[in-house]
């Protein structure tokens, strides 16, 4: 609400799965998935319909398809309009049989108003709010050119604008709630990613550690999100059929959703003992971390993160390689993005903000550095720091002192 008056903002509308859910907590598996064509075919690429509306006096609705209103009985807004012409599946007379106590699904029939369309249901909260005169940030990046107009011809007095970049700058700092549900997500991160690598030996499937990852995590409430690896130093995969060598030095990257927030994790896992000079990568990775997290504090630039980052290999005549961090939350990554000063903009109808941003209390920020040696292996670490009122801290204990070794 604070960015919203800032930038003189009465109402945002949300169109995207992510910022749908961030507003209203409200999540489907298929809201990414559902597209027009496939319940009407011919008809375009675009995401089923739906919106978050959140006002500046903090009162909010979700629009939603009203066969999956109940799906919303639990969502985070006050209101729930719903949208529909009715279900084309004509009723049947009762069979014999005893009929269920209605009761029981109150909870779940919540709707504060239904409409036959999507937009008229979004026009009708606004009225409700009594802004259809007022000044309205859509995420026009995610929303149809048809919808668009067709939310301009229903508020005909209201004053347009893109906010796409203004919802990404809103999530930047994150609640107690979203800060206790990424920490959750490490720690089911973090135990699952222990139990798979303790798997590793020569003759190790990877797929096999990643499937032991997946359902442990699956077991303690999480979904599947990625689990990563090199092969020889070359790049980064998800899908072959690897199996481990004694001369494998391998970059793991893992992570996982729980409650629709992210993890993101990494570290280096040797198939042998080090030889001489070998950890000195490991060394060079692990310190470029711990000089970035002793200069994060809010005020900080997100590039000056990156630089000391950089520097950090380059005490060790590490060069070429592309240490640097990233916000995390509702999406794999969220702003701020920390990268050298790119010179861009982060620009829209209501935001012109330089795209190297500064630190702020209450961000939660991922740190990995890592080092590929094509022919050879890589190393790789990556840790999740929350920014406090004068520094920062990791979100969570995550031991990355030193690499997994298999002895």
């Amino acid at each position: 609400m604070q960015l919203m008056e800032q930038y003189g903002v009465d109402v945002l509308i949300a169109r995207s799965p992510a910022n749908i859910t961030y507003f209203t907590d409200y999540h489907c598996w298929l809201n990414g998935l559902f597209k027009q064509y496939m319940i009407a075919p011919g008809d375009s690429n675009d995401l089923s319909q739906f919106y978050a509306v959140f006002a500046r006096n903090g009162e909010s609705a979700l629009v939603l398809e009203q066969f999956m209103g109940v799906n919303a009985a639990e969502i985070s807004s006050d209101h729930l309009y719903l949208y529909g012409k009715g279900s084309p599946v004509q009723p049947l007379p009762p069979r014999d049989g005893s009929k269920r106590n209605s009761a029981a699904d109150q909870h779940y029939l919540r709707a504060t108003e239904t409409h036959p369309e999507s937009v008229d249901a979004l026009a009708a909260f606004i009225r409700r709010l009594g802004l259809t005169d007022g000044r309205i940030a859509l995420e026009k990046e995610a929303l149809p050119h048809l919808e668009y107009e067709q939310i301009k011809a229903a508020l005909p007095g209201a004053t347009l604008l893109d906010g796409s970049n203004l919802m990404r700058l809103i999530r930047m700092v994150k609640s107690s709630e979203e800060q206790a549900r990424m920490v959750r997500a490490a720690e089911i991160a973090e135990i699952a990613g222990a139990e798979a690598l303790a798997m590793a030996q020569v003759g190790q499937s990877l797929q096999e550690m990643v499937q032991h990852y997946r359902a442990r995590a699956a077991g303690m409430g999480a979904d599947f999100e990625h689990f990563a690896y090199t092969i020889g130093g070359h790049g980064l995969a998800t899908e072959p059929e690897y199996k481990l060598t004694g001369e494998d030095f391998v970059m793991v990257d893992w992570g996982c959703i729980y409650r629709q927030y992210f993890s993101d994790t990494g570290t280096s896992l040797m198939m042998r003992r080090p030889q001489p000079g070998e950890l000195e990568y490991f060394k060079a990775i692990r310190e470029s971390v711990e000089d970035a997290v002793a200069i994060m504090r809010p005020g900080v630039l997100a590039s000056h993160v990156q630089k000391q980052m950089t520097d950090a290999l380059r005490r060790y005549g590490i060069e070429g390689q592309f240490p640097h961090g990233h916000g995390l939350g509702i999406d794999v990554r969220d702003y701020p993005i920390l990268v050298p000063d790119n010179g861009l903009r982060i620009k829209d109808d209501c935001v012109d903000l330089a795209s190297d941003l500064p630190l702020e209390q209450d961000m939660v920020l991922n740190l990995e550095s890592a080092v590929f040696l094509p022919q050879y292996g890589a190393w790789h670490t990556e840790q999740t720091f929350l920014v406090t009122h004068d520094g920062a801290q990791p979100l969570l204990p995550q031991q990355r002192s030193e690499p997994v070794i298999v002895q």
